[in-house]
């Protein structure tokens, strides 16, 4: 009798033993398998978070480099803005200033881009040489450079022209060039906009027709 009960309790204790190890077993399984479900979880929402920074990120640049490229390319120089702004006038009414416009405008237009008479005097040459002559000043769409004045006395020759003088140095130049038998002095200040044409008077057909070109130092050749 006594030994079958010392065999019950023996048999009881083991099977709360065994009953014991799977229960701690299983759950240290099921503790792995919750760790590593919520870390698969974890790193998946680690890796969206992160693929959507770089998509914002990415589409952020992307909207600031066209908006800058946008606002680069609608930006005009301060010599267009200045251009612009300036009024191109009437002078429909004023015949010597007409000629004069018509010969030179599509010269400047050639050579700077764009011309807007702005201003003239009909009676800019009152002394004993000239009783009287005409000076118009026109506005160009660039900032003239040195090299402008080669351009230009290519341009005066293209449209039939011949440069009779031409000077330049680091401030200004300055071209005389005849057509039908007229006379125009063109001037300009370097790093401006204003180009001045006066008729200096008639010249006749004969004489030196030599043309004369500007160098690389400014100084006529």
């Amino acid at each position: 009798m006594k030994k079958t009960i010392i065999y019950f309790a023996v048999a009881v204790i083991a099977a709360i033993l065994v009953g014991g190890g799977l229960f701690v077993w299983r759950s240290r399984q099921s503790a792995n398998q919750i760790g590593q479900k919520w870390g698969k979880q974890y790193q998946a929402a680690l890796n969206n978070l992160s693929n959507l920074s770089s998509s914002s990120v990415n589409s952020a640049t992307k909207s600031v480099t066209k908006d800058t490229a946008t606002t680069t390319s609608g930006q005009k120089s301060s010599a267009e803005a200045t251009y612009d702004k300036a009024a191109d006038l009437n002078i429909s009414s004023e015949a010597g200033v007409k000629v004069i416009d018509t010969i030179m405008k599509p010269v400047f237009n050639k050579t700077w881009g764009g011309t807007k008479l702005t201003a003239y005097n009909t009676n800019a040459y009152n002394y004993s040489a000239l009783s009287s002559g005409t000076l118009v000043t026109y506005k160009v769409k660039k900032e003239i450079s040195a090299n402008d004045t080669n351009a230009l006395i290519t341009n005066l020759k293209s449209a039939g022209m011949t440069v009779k003088i031409s000077q330049q140095d680091s401030q200004s130049a300055e071209l005389s060039v005849t057509k039908d038998n007229t006379a125009y002095d063109i001037s300009y200040d370097i790093g401006g906009q204003e180009v001045m044409v006066g008729v200096i008077g008639s010249t006749s057909a004969s004489g030196d027709s030599g043309d004369e070109a500007v160098g690389d130092d400014g100084v006529s050749e």
